[in-house]
Order: structure tokens, then sequence, then C-alpha cells
């Protein structure tokens, strides 16, 4: 995709969060585009589940499944140390790390202390305060913040890390039954992570056996753009759902 066209769909969403609804024809003059041009774009995040059209008005679409920062973090809780503990093992020294907002990556967090020289880059309060009392070098990506997620998301975020280089991300997914890939159910989630995608050298996923059984609803990568994904012992049903498309390690039951 040329980034003009990116950078305009990331505008048109922009627009639409902040507003209730807006005419087509006002969205095309306010981006100083061609209707037609609009149209295109509007049908593109229309596939995508971020934005629905109806009597000439576009708007974004908004959910209220995502469960809260503080509630996530303890549902299984050793669980996603494990998950989280496997993938912080393979951070090198000296590395510039991306850790997202899933709960799984904070719950391994620990395992940070035996790292040296990381800088860490993240959209996510509460992940960049522990970071900090670590003695990394953090950088928040600042935007938007979502009160239920404590992350920054948006324009802005996504503009930052535009900017940034990332040699490994660890990023978690709110579901992937029968998708090909990981969901999130907030639009602005979204939108940040396909730019970490983009910004990264190594993508790690991490995919409880839970999510497999779920689906969030936004699908943001397909399971080939993931270089690995971390979890814990799967069914065949559950493994035959990633098989072929990238590697699986199954961390094991204590």
């Amino acid at each position: 995709m040329r980034k003009s066209k990116e950078k305009r769909l990331q505008q048109i969403r922009q627009i639409l969060s902040e507003t209730d609804s807006m005419p087509v024809r006002d969205l095309a003059e306010k981006l100083n585009v061609t209707p037609e041009t609009i149209r295109s774009d509007l049908d593109l995040l229309e596939e995508q589940g971020l934005i629905e059209r109806s009597h000439g008005f576009a708007r974004a679409l908004k959910t209220t499944v995502e469960i809260p920062f503080e509630v996530r973090k303890t549902d299984n809780y050793e669980l996603k140390k494990a998950i989280a503990t496997e993938a912080i093992r393979r951070i090198e020294n000296g590395s510039t790390v991306f850790l997202d907002s899933g709960t799984t990556v904070y719950c391994g967090l620990e395992m940070l202390k035996s790292k040296k020289d990381l800088t860490i880059i993240t959209n996510t309060l509460p992940i960049a305060d522990a970071c900090l009392d670590m003695n990394f070098d953090v950088v928040f990506v600042g935007g938007k913040l979502s009160r239920k997620g404590k992350r920054a998301d948006g324009y802005f975020t996504e503009m930052i890390l535009d900017q940034l280089h990332i040699d490994l991300t660890i990023l978690a997914s709110d579901g992937v039954l029968n998708l090909g890939g990981i969901s999130v159910y907030s639009p602005d989630e979204y939108g940040t992570k396909r730019k970490v995608k983009e910004r990264s050298d190594i993508l790690i996923g991490l995919i409880d056996s839970t999510k497999f059984d779920r689906r969030g609803t936004y699908k943001v990568l397909d399971f080939s753009d993931l270089d690995l994904i971390i979890t814990n012992p799967l069914t065949e049903e559950q493994r035959a759902q990633v098989q072929g498309q990238t590697e699986i390690y199954e961390v094991p039951e204590n």
C-alpha cells in the first residue's frame, strides 16, 4: 500500500473517531481528494470492520467488549507468566524491544531483570512504569489513552512509531478462532499493531490456548506475519489453525 493512501486511511480513522459521523462528501473535501478516492478508502476500512456507512455518512465503529487491563492481568496469571517468560528469554542484551498492551506480556516482566542495556518501547502505562523501575531506557509512544486498556493508540502513537526501528516485538491477541491470524477488540489498537509490524525485524506472538477458542472484532495480522507463536500445549484442532503458517513453541506444563 502506498504511503499516501496509508496516511489518508489513518487520517480518516482519526477524523471519524473524533466525530459522531460525517458525510462522505465532506470527508472528501476535508482531505482534498475526489469522492471516488474517498469511497475506495472507505470500502477498505469497512472491509476491515473499522467503519460503517449509511445514507451517505461514515462513522467509526466502537466496541465495549474489551475487558479492563486490571481485570485481565489476574486472569490465568501463571499461564501467561510462563508464556511471557519464554518470550522474554529470547531477547538479546542491547536490543530495542516493543512490548505491547497485552497482559500476557505484563505478567512476565520480572524476567526482564536478567537483561542488560535494553531500550523498551511501549504504548502501555503499566509496562512503561515497571520498565522504568528496572532502569531501562523507556520510550512511551503516547497518543489517545484508553481507560480500559491503559494504553495509548491513534494517529500520534502511529506517527511516533513511524520514526522508530524495533529489533523485536512481543505482542498478544484477543483471539484467533478461525481467523488465520490475530485479532483485537479495539479499532484504535488495530492501527498500532499494524504500524508496529512495519517497524519490527522480528514479531513474536503470545497466544495462550484460550485465545484459540475465541476471536476479537478486528483481524490485525496473519499468522504468517509472525516469526514465532509462543503458547501453552494445544489440542490438535487448535494447532491445526496455525500449522504450516509459522513456527509454534508450546511451553511445557509444570
